[in-house]
């Protein structure tokens, strides 16, 4: 007969209370553990039916855990943040390769500050401790540092997309994204001739796969739960 929640209510439990000494993020300062904690397991009941009652359930706990912790992060928190930190041109330490500096010169940047950015002040403090002790000085950043295994995430993507693109488009992400080679480099490969008249956009082709790309991803990200 398969086991129900309430059999493995104890397990759960267990699992769940590993997580409270790791939840330093303050992005969400207005709910508490606790509140974490119920949405977590109302997310393992939704589930419940996915975990293979033949294996060990603490892995499978595990991931469902970290990607519900993950999810609430990012709707709670990327809602109010900045919009430079999901741009290309963030080159971090409040560096904009288009604007020289994260500033309202940016039409995104200064919608944010007049719609968003009192809400983020208010829902998502960042203490001066905080941002002393995150790399770069940016202390969203530091603070998702502390949930979410990038280099695991990103290996699950590069995996994903390999199996996705076409083996051709893959060789461009490769070359783009795990061999992290400029754009310049790709090109002179590809073949590709250099747009002397536009600055900005200066490899055409090289963009267009870039935003590829970055649309995959997306739904990589979404679907899997990454």
């Amino acid at each position: 007969m398969p086991l129900s929640y309430d059999d493995k209510k104890d397990v759960i439990d267990s699992e769940i209370s590993k997580r409270k000494s790791k939840w330093q993020l303050k992005a969400i300062a207005w709910m508490d553990f606790d509140d974490i904690s119920q949405l977590i397991r109302i997310h393992i009941m939704e589930k419940w039916h996915m975990w293979d009652q033949n294996r060990p359930i603490e892995p499978w706990l595990n991931a469902v855990i970290t990607h519900r912790i993950t999810n609430l992060i990012r709707d709670n928190y990327w809602s109010f943040s900045r919009p430079c930190l999901r741009c290309d041109a963030n080159q971090g330490n409040g560096l904009c390769t288009i604007y020289e500096t994260q500033c309202s010169a940016c039409p995104l940047y200064a919608k944010w500050v007049k719609k968003k950015k009192k809400v983020y002040d208010l829902r998502i403090p960042v203490s001066y401790d905080d941002q002393i002790g995150s790399r770069g000085g940016d202390g969203e950043k530091a603070h998702l540092d502390n949930f979410i295994d990038y280099d695991s995430s990103v290996s699950r993507i590069h995996l994903a997309m390999e199996k996705k693109l076409k083996p051709e488009h893959f060789r461009i992400y490769k070359m783009l994204y795990i061999q992290e080679m400029d754009e310049e480099s790709v090109a002179k490969i590809l073949g590709y001739k250099e747009n002397k008249y536009n600055k900005k956009n200066r490899y055409k082709q090289i963009e267009n796969y870039k935003r590829k790309f970055i649309q995959e991803a997306k739904i990589i990200i979404r679907e899997e739960e990454i």
